[in-house]
């Protein structure tokens, strides 16, 4: 995929770099490099991307439904990442050293 085509993947989607990189097992840096031309995804995240366009063709409520659930994962990981602070500092404060 070209640089603009992995842009507009990412885009029709309505994710971010950070997003989009958790998908495909990488970094949001290393998204801007690919979505910029100064690199290239490898042969299985390409082809992972592929797979992500082609369902989105065919099923463009299911691409909805899979951000959805991405970003809710995300929510989900964020609550619990903010009550194990709280419980290490002993409940009180924001949990942060």
């Amino acid at each position: 995929m070209t640089a603009g085509e992995i842009r507009g993947l990412r885009e029709s989607m309505e994710l971010t770099q950070a997003q989009f990189a958790s998908l495909l097992g990488t970094t949001w840096v290393t998204v801007s490099r690919w979505e910029n031309g100064h690199a290239s995804p490898t042969p299985y995240q390409s082809n992972l991307m592929r797979a992500m366009k082609k369902g989105g063709e065919k099923e463009p409520k299911r691409v909805d439904e899979a951000r959805d659930l991405l970003l809710a994962g995300a929510v989900v990981a964020a609550l619990g990442l903010l009550l194990y602070a709280a419980t290490k500092s002993g409940g009180g404060g924001s949990g942060l050293r």
